[in-house]
């Protein structure tokens, strides 16, 4: 399946209204992918979505919970005795079963068990039970409570296990693949830097994962691409902006990621916007799209001092860029009106929206 908010969000939807129907019953959704794809973050954004219905205004409390260090005690709960009746008391954290601070506030409690796989075969079983009967000695699951899980498969070097029969059984195993697409909105709504994004998108996602079991050490993955951006967002000097890159992404990708940057000397922003109608459009994809990250990175620094006059140039050279490479064009106004709203405010931004329907 192709991993991206669509199919994520239809799936933890079908899973939210069949668990808690019935004891044992019910999709549980098992996300399975090489590391680093965003799997956790969708998750977060299906929890995040507005409710009308509930006190905090958003649809789901998610409950995350790393599992590779994690013992079974933590899941089935630790007896204790009690002086005073003379029994067995069980003491459980709560979290496995939803059962957390702030609950009532929400439509659903989404409980995440992350790296499933990595967990060891009593964690597993403990696991398999409280999904299966929705009560942990005595303390029951609530309905609006959703279990999902996520790991890596075996193959991935990570230290992955073969799950359990019994709990691989009760679950809907889901292989998950990269989505551009899904990633370039992601990464345009969290303000991932523009010349990342770019660099992405010119190279339809073929630099954006490396992933190799047999290597330990960096690896470019969409979470490690992001860790680079927040890098880069804090300007450091340029020694250390290297050394961090390619300790992060590796020496191979962040070396051929500087090179696309450097690509942005044949065009500058101001003259663009001294010369619209007439300013050159360079003829390869590469530097096209290296001109919209510079175009993107302009806009987002100027803030509040953005002008009219500046977002109308910028839209009219957007629009001529359009009959060449409109995915170029789309991804620039986009991800320029994401990192400054004052960009939206001109009259060619609206014109730019309604013609543009790939936007």
């Amino acid at each position: 399946m192709e991993l991206n908010t669509k199919n994520v969000f239809e799936l933890l939807d079908l899973a939210a209204e069949t668990q808690g129907r019935v004891t044992g019953g019910g999709v549980l959704p098992f996300l399975v992918s090489d590391p680093g794809l965003g799997k956790s973050q969708i998750v977060q954004q299906w929890c995040d979505q507005p409710s009308e219905t509930s006190k905090s205004g958003k649809r789901a409390l998610l409950v995350k919970v790393i599992l590779s260090r994690t013992p079974a005690a933590d899941v089935s709960s630790i007896p204790v005795p009690d002086v005073k009746s003379g029994k067995i008391i069980w003491y459980d954290t709560g979290k496995f079963i939803g059962n957390v601070e702030g609950a009532e506030d929400y439509d659903y409690v989404v409980v995440f068990y992350d790296e499933l796989p990595n967990a060891p075969t009593d964690v597993q079983v403990a696991i398999q039970d409280l999904i299966e009967s929705r009560e942990a000695n005595g303390t029951f699951v609530a309905p609006n409570v959703v279990f999902c899980a996520a790991g890596n498969p075996p193959e991935s070097g990570c230290g992955a296990n073969q799950l359990v029969q019994a709990l691989s059984s009760r679950l809907c195993h889901v292989r998950c693949e990269f989505s551009l697409e899904s990633w370039t909105a992601y990464a345009s709504d969290v303000g991932i830097n523009p010349w990342i994004i770019a660099y992405h998108t010119f190279k339809k996602g073929e630099s954006m994962t490396n992933f190799d079991p047999k290597v330990v050490g960096p690896q470019a993955d969409p979470r490690s691409w992001e860790k680079l951006s927040q890098a880069i967002e804090c300007n450091p000097s340029p020694y250390i902006r290297q050394v961090v890159g390619e300790g992060i992404v590796g020496l191979y990708e962040y070396t051929a990621f500087v090179a696309f940057e450097r690509m942005t000397d044949v065009v500058h922003v101001e003259e663009i916007i001294a010369n619209p109608s007439a300013c050159h459009i360079p003829y390869d994809a590469g530097t096209q799209f290296a001109v919209a990250a510079n175009i993107t990175t302009y806009i987002g620094g100027r803030k509040a001092e953005l002008t009219i006059e500046e977002s109308n140039a910028i839209i009219e050279y957007l629009d001529r860029v359009s009959e060449v490479n409109e995915v170029v064009s789309n991804l620039c106004v986009r991800n320029s009106a994401d990192r400054n709203p004052q960009f939206t405010q001109c009259e060619q931004y609206s014109r730019y929206n309604a013609n543009h329907a790939g936007l």
